[in-house]
Parts: C-alpha cells; sequence; structure tokens
C-alpha cells in the first residue's frame, strides 16, 4: 500500500513538472551523433561514484524505478541502486513508456524476465545491460513502437514470442553468443526485411519468423541443426535464402531432403529442384502469385496444406512417384481446374481438395485405398468423378459433400453395387454411374 501512494505521488509530480508525455530531456546523457544516436552507450558513461543519480529520459520508467528499488527512500534512483537490480519481473509490463536506455545502468541483471516489457505500445528505444544472457518468453511482445534492439554479445537464448508483433522493428542483430531462438520470436514483425542467423545458432523454433511480411532475405548459419516447423511461415515478400539448406536458386530451404520453406516473391511458375524428396507441411502456403507447379518423380509425399491457399494456382503436375497426399494439401486453390491423381498414390488426406471452387474434375486411380473426410468438400464446380478402383476405397464424412448439384461419380460397371452399400459411399448412391475405363 505504501508503494501505490508513493507511485501516486510521484506520477502526479512528474506529470505537473513535464506535461503529458512523461518525458524529459536529461542533463547528463552522451553527446548525440547527427543521426540521433548517442555516441556512448548508457553503461559506458556510469560514474565512479554509484551514489550519483540516474537522470531518467522517461518521467514514467523513473516512478516506476524509484517505487520498485529506491532503498535509501531519497525518491530518486542511484547508479548503484540500479546496479543492485537482479531480476526487473513484470514491474513495466503494460505501462505507456517511451524511452529505457537507462536500463543499461542495471548491471546485476542476468536476464530479462517473462513478459518484461509485453504489451509497451508506445516503448520506441532501449538498452540492455552488457550481461544479459537470455531474452524471456513475450520479453518485448507487443512493443509495436520498437524500431531497434541492440542484444548484447552475452545473450545466448532469445525465448518464445520474444519479439512478437514488434511491427516497427527494422533492424535487429542477433549476436554469435546466441544458440537458440525460440518460438514464434519475431513472429509478426512486419517491418524486418532482412534476417542473419549466426554460426552459432542450433535451433530455430517454431513459426520463428512467422508472417514477418517484408522479410526479404534470410542467410542461415552452419551450426543449425532444427528448424522449426513454419519458421518462414506466410512470409510473402521473401525473395531468397542463403546459407546452410540453401537450394542452388536461393528459393528453397532444404532439410534432410524435406522443402520446409519457400520463397515466393516476384515467381508465377516455378519448378520444384531433384534433389527434393517431400514436401513439407505448409511449403507453398498462400503462395498468392504462384499459377503453376511442377513437382520433380523425387518426391514421394506432399505434406499437409503444402499448397493450400495457392488462390492463383491452376495447374499442378503430381508425378508417380508421389505415395500420399496430406490433409488440406490443396484446399482453397480456387483456381485449379482439374486434377489427375497419379497411380502411385495409395492415399488421399482429409481435406485435401476442400474449397478448391474451380475444379470441375478429379480422376482418383484405383491404387487409392483411402480417401480423407472432406476431401474434396465444397468443390461445389466440381461435376466429374472419376474413381477408378474395383474395390470402394475407404471414406470418411463429406468426402463428396457440397459439390455442383450435377456432379456424377464414374466408377466401374462391374462395381456400381459395391459402391453404392459402401460405407460413406452410400450417401452418394443417387449420383454413382457405372463406367467403362
Amino acid at each position: 500500500m505504501k508503494k501505490l501512494f508513493l507511485l501516486l505521488a510521484l506520477v502526479g509530480m512528474v506529470a505537473t513538472a513535464s506535461g503529458d508525455d512523461g518525458v524529459n530531456e536529461p542533463t547528463n546523457t552522451p553527446t548525440e551523433t547527427p543521426d540521433g544516436g548517442n555516441d556512448e552507450k548508457p553503461e559506458d558513461n556510469t560514474p565512479e561514484d554509484k551514489t550519483q543519480l540516474i537522470k531518467f529520459i522517461d518521467n514514467t520508467v523513473k516512478t516506476l524505478c524509484v517505487v520498485s528499488w529506491d532503498t535509501n527512500g531519497d525518491a530518486e534512483l542511484s547508479y548503484g541502486e540500479a546496479a543492485a537490480v537482479t531480476d526487473i519481473g513484470t514491474t513495466f509490463k503494460s505501462y505507456d513508456i517511451i524511452s529505457f536506455t537507462e536500463l543499461a545502468y542495471f548491471t546485476g541483471l542476468s536476464y530479462i524476465a517473462n513478459e518484461a516489457f509485453r504489451d509497451c505500445g508506445s516503448l520506441k528505444k532501449i538498452e540492455l545491460p552488457h550481461n544479459i544472457t537470455s531474452i524471456g518468453n513475450s520479453a518485448f511482445r507487443d512493443c509495436s513502437s520498437l524500431t531497434s534492439v541492440t542484444i548484447g554479445n552475452g545473450v545466448t537464448s532469445i525465448g518464445d514470442s520474444a519479439f512478437m508483433f514488434c511491427d516497427s522493428l527494422k533492424s535487429v542483430t542477433i549476436p554469435d553468443s546466441v544458440t537458440s531462438i525460440g518460438n514464434y520470436a519475431f513472429a509478426g514483425c512486419d517491418s524486418l526485411t532482412s534476417v542473419t542467423i549466426p554460426d552459432s545458432v542450433t535451433t530455430i523454433g517454431n513459426y520463428a519468423f512467422y508472417d514477418c511480411n517484408s522479410l526479404k532475405s534470410v542467410t542461415i548459419g552452419n551450426s543449425v541443426t532444427s528448424i522449426g516447423q513454419e519458421a518462414f511461415l506466410h512470409c510473402s515478400s521473401l525473395e531468397s535464402f542463403y546459407g546452410k539448406f540453401a537450394s542452388e536458386d536461393n528459393r528453397c530451404l532444404i532439410v534432410d531432403g524435406k522443402l520446409t520453406a519457400f520463397a515466393p516473391a516476384g515467381l508465377t511458375e516455378y519448378t520444384i529442384p531433384d534433389s527434393i524428396t517431400s514436401i513439407g507441411s505448409y511449403a507453398f502456403y498462400c503462395c498468392d502469385s504462384i499459377t503453376s507447379v511442377t513437382i520433380p518423380d523425387s518426391v514421394t509425399s506432399i505434406g499437409n496444406y503444402a499448397f493450400a491457399g495457392c488462390d492463383s494456382l491452376t495447374s499442378v503436375t503430381i508425378p508417380d512417384s508421389v505415395t500420399t497426399i496430406g490433409n488440406f494439401a490443396f484446399d482453397n486453390c480456387d483456381s485449379l481446374t482439374s486434377v489427375t491423381i497419379p497411380d502411385s498414390v495409395t492415399s488421399i488426406g482429409s481435406g485435401a481438395f476442400y474449397c478448391c471452387d474451380s475444379l470441375t474434375s478429379v480422376t482418383i486411380p484405383d491404387s487409392v485405398t483411402t480417401i480423407g473426410r472432406w476431401a474434396f468438400y465444397d468443390c461445389n464446380k466440381l461435376t466429374s468423378v472419376y474413381c477408378k478402383a474395383t474395390t470402394p476405397p475407404a471414406g470418411d464424412y463429406y468426402m463428396f459433400k457440397s459439390n455442383a448439384s450435377e456432379r456424377k461419380i464414374y466408377v466401374p460397371a462391374a462395381s456400381v453395387e459395391a459402391y453404392k452399400s459402401a460405407a460413406r459411399w452410400s450417401d452418394y448412391k443417387d449420383y454413382i454411374v457405372g463406367y467403362e475405363f
């Protein structure tokens, strides 16, 4: 309760002294360079006399620091008091602060706590102490005004969602000390244009750079051994990958033969390299400009959502080497008009061609033994389904539901009754017609 009263009193004092923005120009800050930066880091200016008082730029920051760590009750914070702090916790979470370059004087900190500055939407500048070794989960999440951050050479790990939704972040340098980048670490950083992963990093987490819409180039360091699922998903401006796992044309990341990420910017047609044996989940997800894809004979499987949302895709060649088509692999490929599934395929995943609005015809070979739930659901222009198997494949709910009203399912003439009585196929008995293949 005592701290609450002190906080209220201090807020009133600083508001009266400085107006509404809560920012003062300090009298002891380093000389500014022409570009507006400082020619020295704050820790370089720490006085030998640790009893001297810190002149804060942001009065709200000062208030929170005094309430939390003023040990002598003088309503100020000295360099010594700042250096004694070992954990800032969530002291600043959700506060309307603008600048905290003085954090560099908190030299007793070894980590930035989880959610330490989460939802500080006005925060533009911050300087981390040189001895920080880890940045916690969601530490700077939703700091939408943060334009740059310097990560010190002592940092070894960047936590999950650490900089997620930092929409203004343009320049981030990951030092050679970092060994892991957490899940969603930089997801939604819309202004980030390039990323270099240093050789020290061994793991890149799931969705680490998800939805970084301005990201154009990525360089992967030589020590990276694992790239999490959908690490570069929905990065629509990506033009190139460099370094480890990059394909010769710099358009793909290939890990153990699997195409895990694709750089689609500027392309309408693409031929997948022969070195690829499988197309990973979400590999071409929402590549809006791609109209045609050629898959080489080396590929044996197409992963879940591999081409989902490719709404300009009109042509895709599936080779005889492919044996499985994953769940929702071509979901919402609105421009796809016809598909011939090769004789090598044994299973069609759930929702494989879900909501392909322009699909009018599909041929299912006799090698297919399983058709998943919603496989051709809501393909509302689908009029012709040719299913060659003499024994009805195992079907699932709604596999042909909401097709065109006149849709016919053509099956071997000798197998019509078998289809009409088979589980799930019986739902479509009025549309099943005998056909001589």
